[in-house]
């Protein structure tokens, strides 16, 4: 049995308004102790932070919590060993995230629109162009991979990745419409940027449309598809022969499963992506560890990952120690485990009683 604590925790979100809110998680037996991240996502069926907390004081279980807590033995385990979750000396790669083209059109400043109004009147595609600029004043520029977030409006986001493209010719981009587009708008968005001969630098589309296999292997066809939330991971393992409806598949390792996700992906040749929750900083550097360490063991693993997005959140204690170039990590609070041994020690911590883990 293990003693475990928590404690709350919000961040506030850096390009819109509003917070997400999580748990951090601590157990403790005898000298051992272990962290974890509990980050849920209410829009896709999660609990809300309170009612995890509240699950957690009356000790009742939960798939996020049960699998936070494995993540926090697992951590503890590590520190027993004096190893660290993340090796800076054996850097990964990560993708840039866009999170929403249509909330970045705008230009930063009047400067900015009082510099192209003295040449012409201002019109949609010049509006775009200062988009660009912005990507480029965000020092993106250095890194070629790019996950964008879509599925608002398939004829406005194909055009503006029409223009995305154009100013970034090596681009390699993800795509992520969160299931929010329907079968017919998905085909129709695809159908463009293969008319526009955009589909070349598009790695992948993950979650186009709620998941309907006839529908996924048509959709296939137009480029590579990933699958994260728009099945559950008991779904995924039974499905079979997933090929015909998805190339890769989106593990999250603070609430997946990452043992039963590669013997899948040995089983079904569908490669690996791993990536963050968008959680806390400890559940970056622990997706950034798992990414590094599938990497290592040779698995069926794309080499990009999706775990480095810390300009999502404004800073804290702990993100704003991070130091980042081009999607790799180059610095941060280095310790056993994931580190950050004197932040933690700093926060509040609630007990809640012994669990069994």
């Amino acid at each position: 049995m293990y003693k475990v604590w928590y404690s709350p925790y919000e961040l506030k979100l850096k390009k819109f308004t509003g917070f997400r809110s999580g748990l951090l998680l601590k157990i403790e037996k005898e000298s051992f102790c272990g962290f974890a991240d509990c980050h849920p996502w209410p829009e896709w069926g999660d609990p809300s932070a309170r009612e995890l907390k509240e699950m957690l004081v009356a000790q009742k279980n939960h798939p996020l919590l049960k699998a936070s807590l494995s993540v926090a033995k697992t951590e503890g385990e590590l520190r027993a060993i004096k190893k660290e979750a993340y090796d800076l000396s054996q850097a990964t790669q990560n993708h840039t995230l866009i999170y929403n083209l249509n909330e970045v059109i705008l230009p930063d400043s009047e400067d900015d629109l009082n510099s192209i109004n003295s040449v012409t009147e201002l019109n949609v595609d010049e509006k775009k162009q200062i988009f660009m600029n912005r990507i480029y004043k965000q020092g993106i520029k250095n890194n070629f991979h790019y996950k964008i977030k879509i599925g608002n409006d398939w004829k406005s986001e194909s055009h503006l990745l029409n223009l995305f493209i154009k100013k970034n010719p090596l681009a390699k981009v993800r795509l992520d419409a969160n299931s929010k587009y329907s079968f017919s708008e998905a085909k129709c968005f695809l159908f463009e940027l293969k008319e526009k001969n955009v589909l070349k630098h598009i790695e992948m589309f993950e979650d186009p449309c709620p998941f309907n296999k006839e529908e996924w292997s048509v959709l296939n066809k137009f480029c590579h598809l990933a699958c994260d939330f728009a099945l559950s991971e008991s779904e995924i393992v039974s499905l079979l022969e997933p090929k015909n409806y998805f190339q890769f598949l989106i593990v999250k390792p603070g609430r997946d499963s990452v043992e039963n996700y590669i013997h899948f992906s040995n089983e079904t040749q569908i490669k690996l992506v791993v990536t963050q929750l968008l959680g806390h900083a400890i559940d970056t550097l622990w997706s950034l560890g798992i990414h590094q360490r599938l990497l290592l063991n040779k698995c069926l693993v794309d080499p990009i990952g999706g775990c480095l997005t810390t300009d999502f959140y404004e800073d804290t204690i702990f993100y704003n120690q991070f130091v980042t170039r081009s999607g790799i990590l180059k610095k941060y609070p280095g310790g056993w485990g994931v580190g950050f041994q004197k932040e933690l020690n700093s926060l509040q911590w609630l007990e809640v009683g012994l669990w069994k883990i």
